[in-house]
Parts: C-alpha cells; sequence; structure tokens
C-alpha cells in the first residue's frame, strides 16, 4: 500500500520555491564574494548575512500578514 503524499498548500509551495532561490542566490554571492580581496570579502559576508536576515524578515512579515 502506498503511503499518502502529503498535501502542500499553494503557501507551503510558494515558501519551498522562495527558500530554494535564497539559498541559490546566496550561494551565488558567497562564490563572488570568495574572489574578492580580504576587505572586499569580509564586507560581502556581512553584506550577504544583512541580506539573509532582511530576506528572513519577509518571509516572517508575509507569513504573519497571511494569518491575520
Amino acid at each position: 500500500m502506498p503511503l499518502p503524499t502529503p498535501h502542500l498548500s499553494p503557501l507551503d509551495s510558494y515558501f519551498s520555491t522562495l527558500t530554494f532561490q535564497l539559498s541559490l542566490s546566496n550561494s551565488q554571492l558567497s562564490t563572488i564574494a570568495s574572489q574578492l580581496s580580504p576587505v572586499n570579502y569580509y564586507l560581502s559576508l556581512w553584506l550577504i548575512s544583512l541580506r539573509r536576515f532582511l530576506n528572513a524578515l519577509l518571509v516572517l512579515n508575509f507569513a504573519v500578514s497571511k494569518a491575520v
């Protein structure tokens, strides 16, 4: 007997797609940052961290707005 497949709501599908896109773009940014000089490298890492934080806030804001 096959196992039931979990039903994904459109919101779950949106978040999984968004998470994949963010991880892909962040890995591309890390690759670019590794080719820079040390000062630019650490500045880029800081900017990537800031971007990840802002992306997380954006996702959280979206989730809260859908829940309310």
